[in-house]
């Protein structure tokens, strides 16, 4: 077992510590005076995990009906590729899938707001917070409401479609597990970080299994079961207060605590340098990116920028464009 001052010297340094800089940097604040503030922020934060209402989901179609695919949007921007969206889901059969955005700040996201519906009244997001996981859980909860969808991915605005949507539809409807992309030994695991309450001797008995230290990357695909579970049970009120970085550890540390099978496999390729804060944002994408990261058995690519050079090959995979005299 690590010894608690490791762990509380390891949450300063990794978790809290970047987050006092870059507020430092924005505001001019002092370094106490943005630490006062991010931790009334993140009462904040715990305070609608408690708060987050009941929900029921309504019953799947029947099991002959068509099946369609929910893209569950998290941003506050529009897409940074919207034009290769609109046409790649204009694609699409209009009964096969369903969009629909978290955006919290209310602002313009293009023309995605012509696809999708929105999730309402939303919840407060911010980088590090529990409110990621919590907008995730609006999203499967808004939905949910379509009983056609059954299999629901979560996507940011810098993603690109790496396969053709009929590929992609026969794909993921195909599958019977969610898909989570669990991390490599990483030093959360390894130090054995804990993000939950003790047990409190009625509805909660905390997270004892194996893997209840494990993390995986954000962006997943579940199916309708799953989404049914993490809609309908408010875990959030269970996260230890003031605890950041949740949205990687949450959904799979579940998982794994309520004995759910999963494929640990890629849902969006992201490229990460050693020692860096954030993915690799591709400018340009070709035919051996998209097959790189189709080799991984990834659906998606992320993060590609707004100008980022599409090349034609890389189009034509994605049955964007077609040759002559071949069908659409």
């Amino acid at each position: 077992m690590v010894w608690a001052p490791v762990l509380s010297s390891f949450e300063y340094h990794f978790k809290q510590k970047d987050r006092i800089k870059l507020r430092v940097r924005e505001t001019g604040e002092s370094w106490d005076q943005a630490l006062r503030e991010l931790q009334r922020e993140w009462a904040e934060h715990d305070a609608l995990n408690s708060q987050l209402p009941a929900f029921a989901a309504p019953p799947p179609a029947d099991p002959g009906a068509a099946r369609s695919v929910a893209f569950m949007f998290l941003t506050t921007a529009p897409l940074n590729q919207e034009d290769l969206w609109v046409e790649w889901f204009g694609r699409a059969p209009p009964d096969r899938f369903d969009v629909v955005v978290h955006n919290d700040q209310g602002g313009d996201i293009g023309r995605l707001r012509e696809l999708s519906r929105l999730v309402a009244p939303t919840t407060k997001t911010g980088w590090a917070t529990s409110g990621l996981a919590r907008a995730t859980l609006l999203l499967l909860r808004e939905a949910l409401k379509r009983p056609s969808n059954t299999h629901f991915v979560l996507l940011s605005n810098s993603d690109i479609p790496l396969l053709s949507f009929d590929d992609f539809y026969a794909d993921v409807t195909s599958r019977s597990l969610s898909r989570f992309s669990r991390f490599s030994l990483n030093w959360d695991e390894s130090l054995g970080r804990d993000i939950w309450q003790p047990p409190n001797g009625r509805d909660w008995q905390g997270c004892t299994k194996r893997g209840c230290h494990a993390k995986a990357d954000q962006w997943a695909m579940w199916t309708r079961a799953d989404a049914v579970f993490f809609a309908e049970n408010n875990f959030l009120k269970f996260l230890k207060p003031g605890v950041l970085f949740v949205d990687e550890p949450y959904f799979i540390q579940l998982m794994h605590e309520h004995e759910r099978e999963y494929d640990n496999k890629c849902v969006t390729y992201t490229f990460w340098k050693f020692g860096t804060d954030s993915p690799v944002i591709f400018e340009d994408v070709d035919r051996a990116t998209s097959s790189k990261a189709r080799g991984d058995d990834c659906w998606f690519l992320r993060k590609v920028s707004r100008t980022a050079t599409l090349s034609a090959d890389f189009k034509r995979s994605i049955g964007l464009l077609v040759e002559d005299g071949a069908p659409p």
